[in-house]
């Protein structure tokens, strides 16, 4: 039947499909060392770092310099640190740039993921935000492409999804997976073992799609009982294969029990390490390095931050 394609055959039209699709973005595969240097060039005239994406946030960029395609980067935190919430203010970033995006939520819903979104956008508590406000969102967002699968994955499933969706996208971007310890796996297998299975597929996968795969990781049960102290990489035993496969490791904590978030940049392939403080509005899941972006002491009685009239009661970020 001329209308019958082989599995091989489709696995082959979608290898080329994904190829083509990201031809344009940065030399890939075998390549003269001459076509590199004039690819340098031309990177130099344009005045920019490379094919990549920023933080926009100057103090994180400032040291961690830019997110290469083909990059693997682990954030791990404990909970309640914001690792979700810088993730998505980073994703979002890269999606409004015009890069498609994919964000694989394992613990939270769409409809959640996005509650978060709006409320960062508008700077208001979840629970006053307007039916119409999100309508809104969703019209502005149907001009991005960043998409959102929210049921547990293994890592088989999540390579042909991804594969798929950079081969049917133009410019794919980045892929966030939240988080790490959530993945499915056989009841063969320790947490370990397929740790060690994710690290290996999804670094090969970053650089075969020229995408950014940001993974997400919690700190080992240890860490969350024990005193409040700076982490280091022993809180991540069982994330041990992603420290060594990842090109940057980013580890999150909150010194003191108030707005402010300390991360810690302890694997930079080929830049600097080194400790950069934000402040985090949990409230709005918003992270700045300005305290007046996120600290504020007053609160209307709908919702909105910023002296208005209204009922006022004290607010404080926590």
């Amino acid at each position: 039947d001329a209308g019958t394609v082989t599995a091989e055959e489709g696995r082959r039209q979608l290898l080329m499909a994904s190829a083509s699709a990201k031809a344009s973005i940065a030399p890939q595969g075998a390549i003269s060392a001459s076509d590199a240097f004039y690819h340098l060039a031309d990177q130099i005239e344009r005045g920019d770092s490379g094919d990549g994406f920023w933080w926009d946030i100057p103090k994180l960029d400032a040291i961690q310099g830019i997110f290469r395609r083909g990059n693997l980067v682990l954030i791990a935190g404990d909970s309640g640190a914001g690792k979700t919430a810088i993730a998505l203010q980073l994703i979002d970033g890269v999606a409004n740039k015009g890069n498609a995006t994919y964000l694989v939520s394992q613990e939270m819903g769409a409809v959640e993921i996005v509650e978060r979104v709006a409320a960062r956008i508008y700077r208001k508590l979840p629970a006053a935000l307007t039916a119409a406000e999100a309508r809104n969102l969703g019209d502005l967002y149907k001009a991005m492409n960043f998409t959102i699968y929210d049921e547990v994955v293994d890592i088989d499933f999540l390579e042909a999804e991804l594969r798929m969706w950079a081969a049917t996208n133009d410019n794919p971007g980045m892929v966030v997976v939240d988080f790490v310890q959530l993945m499915a796996r056989s009841q063969r297998e320790s947490e370990w073992e397929m740790i060690l299975g994710v690290a290996r597929r999804l670094k090969a996968l970053a650089k075969v799609l020229g995408v950014v795969i940001v993974v997400l990781c919690q700190f080992g049960s240890a860490y969350r009982q024990g005193p409040r102290r700076a982490p280091n990489r022993g809180d991540l035993r069982s994330a041990g294969p992603l420290l060594e496969a990842s090109d940057k490791v980013i580890l999150m904590w909150e010194p003191n029990e108030d707005w402010t978030i300390e991360c810690l940049l302890d694997k930079n392939r080929g830049g600097a390490t080194g400790a950069v403080q934000l402040y985090f509005d949990k409230p709005t899941y918003t992270f700045s390095e300005k305290l007046s972006d996120v600290y504020v002491d007053k609160i209307d009685s709908v919702g909105y931050y910023g002296e208005t009239a209204g009922d006022i009661e004290y607010f404080m970020v926590r």
